[in-house]
């Protein structure tokens, strides 16, 4: 690990320590999940219901949202979420997206043209954009609508059906600072 990932790692959890009683954090799974083992709040089946899941949550954005995802491709399970975005930017959210260049993310095609997408450098230095989060409304007037929305699971047909999965959604207004920073990094600048 080195040093800057080293920071961010130690930056973040030196945030989720100092949560208060209104953040919340909620972890779902596209596989059976045995609580059995649970020592706290218990994490939450979704029975192929990824797709609708993330949907919702970027349906409910009034003001931005920042998506830095490694993969979405086109498929019965991802047009929902294809189709909340557009809804979002046809709302008047503002939308930017960061992909990989080196995956196929045929599921931009599926966007409206206006919504503004970097793809990462492909240079072999450069490496690959391994992100996959989400950051909803980081300026709401009311902190506790800002919403990180992250995990394992890449928007692919696969990824949400298949393969084990998990979507975690922290309700921080400081760990969304933190996962904006490095979207604002990526993207080039704060500005749309």
């Amino acid at each position: 690990m080195n040093y800057r990932t080293f920071l961010r790692v130690s930056l973040l959890s030196i945030f989720i320590a100092n949560f208060t009683q209104a953040q919340s954090v909620k972890v779902y799974f596209n596989k059976p999940v045995n609580n059995a083992v649970a020592n706290g709040t218990n994490a939450v089946y979704l029975n192929n219901t990824f797709d609708d899941t993330i949907a919702a949550y970027i349906n409910r954005a009034m003001y931005t949202i920042d998506i830095a995802m490694y993969n979405f491709t086109t498929g019965t399970n991802t047009s929902t979420i294809g189709q909340a975005v557009n809804d979002a930017y046809d709302r008047g959210v503002q939308i930017r997206w960061v992909y990989n260049t080196s995956s196929s993310n045929t599921g931009l095609t599926t966007l409206n043209p206006n919504i503004p997408t970097l793809g990462s450098p492909s240079s072999s230095q450069y490496g690959i954009m391994h992100n996959k989060f989400m950051v909803i409304d980081i300026n709401h007037p009311d902190t506790t609508k800002t919403i990180t929305f992250s995990g394992s699971c890449n928007w692919t047909e696969q990824q949400i059906i298949n393969d084990y999965n998990n979507i975690v959604i922290i309700q921080s207004k400081q760990v969304a600072l933190a996962f904006e920073n490095e979207f604002n990094e990526m993207w080039g600048s704060t500005g749309i």
